[in-house]
C-alpha cells in the first residue's frame, strides 16, 4: 500500500511543470491542424486552424449565428472572408504568420491565443498565483488541470488550463474584465493532427464571386511638411515630353483641376508672382489633375498617377513649396477672391526661409 502511494505521488508534477510541457510539445509540431469549439460572447463557434510554421496559416470559424469567417495567411496574401455578409479584405503577405485584429468579423477574436505564444507563461504576469486543480479525461487524453489568478489591467482575471501528459492543451478558459464588461470565454480542443507537410492549396482562400471589399483601400498618406515629396513622372500635356525635376532648386508647384474657376484664379495670381519668384531661384510649375492630355490646357500631367497620389490633396487648387533637397516645406489650399496679395506675401516669406 505504501509503495502504491509513493508511486502515485512520484507522477504528480507541480502546476508550473505542467504548464512547461506545452512549449516543447508545440515546438515539435511544424505542420498541424487543430479543431476546437469556442463558447463566449460571440456565441458558440466551431473552428479549425491549419498551420505550416513560419509560412502559412488558415483559420475557419462558423458561429451558430450564421457568421462564417476565414483567415488565410500565406505567400498568396493576407486574406479575410466573411461569408454571411459576403465581404473581404486582402493585404500583402506580411511574411510569416502574424495575425492582426479583423475588422470584418468578431470571429477573428476566436483564434486560440495559446497557439500564438511560445510559452504559456507569456499569457499572464509573473506575479500570478498558479495552482494544480486535479485531473480530467478529455477526448481520451488524461489532462492535468491548472488554475491561474492575477489582477489584470481591468481587475481580477482567472485562467484554467487542461494539459495532456504530452503537453497539448485540450481546454482553456479565461474570465475577466474588458472595456465591454465581463468576459467568459472557453476553448475546447477536439483534436490535433500532425502532418509531414501541408500543400499550399489547403491554405488558399480565393475571394468568391459576388463578394465586395469591406472598405475602400486606404489612401496614400497625404503630403506632409518636412517629408520628401515625389515630383517625378510629370509630362508636358502638349508634347508628351518628360518634365525634369530641377536639381538643387526649390519648386513652387501648383496643382489645379480642369475648368476650375478657383484654379484659374490661382494660375493668374501665380503668373503675377512668377518673375519675382524666379529671381529668387524658385522654379514655378503648374500641373493638372486631368486624366488626359487634352484636358490639361497645356499644363503638366502625371500619367501614372503616382505623384498625384503622393500629394493626396483634399481639393484643388493646392500650392506645394518644395525645397532644393526635395522636401515639402509649405502648402496652401486655394486663394480667396481679393486675397492674392496676402497670398503672395505668404509665399515670398516662406521662400525667404528656405535654406
Amino acid at each position: 500500500m505504501t509503495t502504491t502511494i509513493l508511486c502515485l505521488l512520484a507522477t504528480v508534477q507541480s502546476p508550473n511543470a505542467v504548464l512547461a510541457r506545452f512549449a516543447p510539445a508545440m515546438k515539435a509540431l511544424s505542420a498541424f491542424e487543430v479543431k476546437f469549439q469556442f463558447h463566449g460572447g460571440r456565441g458558440d463557434v466551431a473552428a479549425d486552424v491549419l498551420i505550416q510554421k513560419g509560412k502559412s496559416l488558415r483559420f475557419d470559424a462558423v458561429a451558430n449565428t450564421g457568421d462564417n469567417f476565414t483567415l488565410s495567411v500565406s505567400p498568396a496574401g493576407y486574406i479575410e472572408l466573411e461569408r454571411k455578409q459576403k465581404v473581404y479584405e486582402k493585404f500583402a503577405y506580411p511574411g510569416g504568420i502574424a495575425i492582426y485584429p479583423a475588422r470584418i468579423s468578431a470571429l477573428g477574436g476566436v483564434f486560440p491565443k495559446f497557439l500564438q505564444v511560445g510559452s504559456l507563461n507569456q499569457m499572464f504576469p509573473g506575479t500570478a498565483t498558479v495552482r494544480s486543480a486535479g485531473t480530467e479525461v478529455l477526448n481520451g487524453q488524461v489532462c492535468d488541470k491548472v488554475s491561474v489568478q492575477f489582477k489584470g489591467a481591468m481587475g481580477d482575471t482567472s485562467m484554467a488550463f487542461s494539459i495532456s501528459r504530452a503537453g497539448l492543451i485540450y481546454y482553456y478558459r479565461v474570465i475577466g474584465k474588458s472595456m465591454q464588461g465581463t468576459i467568459d470565454q472557453t476553448w475546447r480542443v477536439l483534436s490535433y493532427t500532425k502532418y509531414p507537410s501541408i500543400p499550399q492549396s489547403r491554405f488558399d482562400a480565393p475571394v468568391p464571386d459576388g463578394f465586395m471589399p469591406f472598405a475602400l483601400p486606404d489612401r496614400v498618406y497625404p503630403a506632409t511638411v518636412d517629408e520628401p515629396l515625389n515630383l517625378k513622372g510629370w509630362v508636358d500635356s502638349r508634347t508628351g515630353a518628360k518634365w525634369q525635376v530641377p536639381a538643387h532648386k526649390p519648386v513652387l508647384f501648383l496643382l489645379t483641376s480642369p475648368d476650375s474657376m478657383p484654379g484659374e484664379r490661382a494660375v493668374k495670381a501665380l503668373h503675377s508672382w512668377k518673375a519675382e519668384l524666379e529671381q529668387k531661384g524658385v522654379v514655378v510649375v503648374v500641373g493638372s489633375d486631368a486624366a488626359s492630355r487634352g484636358e490639361a490646357s497645356g499644363r503638366l500631367i502625371n500619367p501614372d498617377g503616382k505623384s498625384r497620389a503622393a500629394m493626396s490633396v483634399p481639393a484643388t487648387p493646392m500650392f506645394f513649396l518644395v525645397d532644393a533637397g526635395g522636401k515639402l516645406r509649405n502648402l496652401w489650399m486655394g486663394i480667396a477672391p481679393g486675397k492674392e496679395k496676402t497670398m503672395e506675401s505668404d509665399v515670398l516669406q516662406a521662400v525667404s526661409k528656405l535654406k
